[in-house]
């Protein structure tokens, strides 16, 4: 939903969230695994993307930083368990 239509004066508030999303159809599952997420995201070059149940209801929103964020510093502890490295070391 792009900012300027989410306030803009002149919407219905009453209306669904639907009526001015741009991407309606690029939502995610609760249950999405991390490379759903990041291939989704890849493929519409969205910031954000909604998080909705199979009936369409809106849980949540999460964003292309946080994901990645998220899925890099999982990957760096599980490098740490692998090496055998403390991250209090690392970071000295």
């Amino acid at each position: 939903v792009p900012t300027a239509a989410a306030y803009n004066p002149d919407a219905d508030g009453g209306s669904p969230v639907s009526a001015i999303a741009t991407l309606a159809d690029a939502t995610l599952a609760p249950t999405a695994d991390i490379q759903a997420v990041l291939a989704l995201f890849d493929k519409v070059a969205a910031d954000e993307i909604v998080v909705t149940d199979d009936a369409r209801t809106v849980l949540g929103v999460i964003s292309e930083n946080h994901a990645r964020r998220r899925f890099f510093e999982a990957f760096e502890a599980s490098q740490d368990d692998i090496f055998g490295e403390s991250r209090r070391l690392r970071r000295r």
